[in-house]
């Protein structure tokens, strides 16, 4: 797949560009929604952007290993999002316990799916986030 200008990957892959992605949450909602381009204060996001805020939050998660100060970033900025739960005691289905973290659905979506980062598959409305051991 070749990019074309003004596109990205999310999360970026190089750790160089991960390393620029702000620690603070309130500056990290934007940067990710915004393609690294906004400067949109969080109290001017619509609906749907809170909702892709929540969404792209969840990917960096996935890798087991983030610049200093990132991971407990993201975790700050998904509490910031309207909706967002966390839920413990829930099993992924390799059977492990951590926390869910679940959001309401999609403002122009007819029913609620996100992805569950524990296998990156849809799974209905919550993903789960492992603590570490």
């Amino acid at each position: 797949m070749t990019l074309k200008k003004g596109e990205g990957v999310w999360p970026p892959r190089e750790w160089s560009k991960l390393k620029e992605l702000p620690t603070d949450p309130k500056k990290l909602i934007p940067a990710i929604t915004g393609a690294g381009t906004s400067s949109k204060p969080i109290s001017d996001l619509t609906a749907q952007e809170w909702y892709d805020a929540y969404s792209m939050l969840g990917e960096p998660l996935e890798w087991p290993v983030l610049p200093q100060g990132l991971r407990p970033a993201v975790y700050k900025a998904l509490a910031l999002v309207a909706g967002v739960k966390a839920i413990p005691g829930v099993k992924d289905s390799a059977g492990r316990t951590g926390v869910g973290i679940s959001c309401p659905k999609s403002p122009s979506a007819p029913s609620s799916s996100t992805r569950n980062p524990m296998n990156s598959s849809a799974s209905g409305t919550s993903g789960l986030r492992r603590p570490a051991t």
